[in-house]
């Protein structure tokens, strides 16, 4: 992630979608658009939990595929 540049869209092996929004030295800001139909992913009425959606800070060495 780090060598991305801010406004790249990316996609986690999860398939979870997102856009970088800012690198810094120990944290990247990011803005998650959407997260797989997956366990991990979604409340007990099968709906997709909210928290993992919108603004996140994740590790600048995370391990992401630019989407074109």
């Amino acid at each position: 992630m780090k060598d991305l540049n801010p406004g790249t869209k990316f996609e986690l092996p999860s398939g979870t979608t997102g856009v970088l929004l800012s690198v810094g030295i120990g944290t990247c800001k990011v803005f998650v658009i959407d997260t797989p139909n997956t366990l991990s992913f979604v409340l007990e009425d099968g709906r997709k939990d909210p928290y993992w959606l919108g603004v996140q800070s994740w590790a600048p060495t995370t391990e992401v595929k630019e989407i074109k």
